[in-house]
């Protein structure tokens, strides 16, 4: 059954805070997934259809937790994310309540208004078209 809460993620961004002060930037896009856990090429067997939530995490290197080859803290990163399943699930309700575990901790989201959400979208063009 389709969770009309996963409509708030489709193409959208928020900004995570962690109560230290770390702060970065997940963007989320949602698509309709068919997995096909068996079969060969002539016959096929696919899985219900499933949401899946997929997102990119921007921020420094102690947001994203990716260290430049020196390991020093240097320019922004992006890494992936995705939820599905019970993972989908945690992240909707999660988001009732305005947090988001990245890391194994909890930051707080705060859902970028329109207009910040469009100088977004023009600043990681680029990024988000891949």
């Amino acid at each position: 059954m389709h969770d009309p809460r996963i409509e708030r993620f489709r193409d959208r961004a928020a900004r995570i805070r962690h109560r230290d002060g770390r702060v970065g930037t997940v963007y989320f896009a949602v698509s309709i997934e068919q997995a096909r856990p068996e079969g060969h090429l002539w016959w096929r067997r696919w899985s219900a259809p499933f949401s899946l939530v997929d997102g990119y995490v921007w921020g420094d290197a102690e947001v994203t937790s990716t260290l430049d080859p020196s390991g020093r803290y240097g320019p922004e990163y992006r890494v992936s994310y995705q939820a599905w399943g019970e993972d989908l699930e945690r992240l909707l309700d999660e988001a009732d309540r305005g947090v988001f575990t990245w890391l194994e901790e909890v930051w707080q989201l705060e859902w970028l208004g329109d207009e910040e959400m469009a100088r977004f979208r023009e600043e990681r063009r680029d990024e988000l078209d891949e």
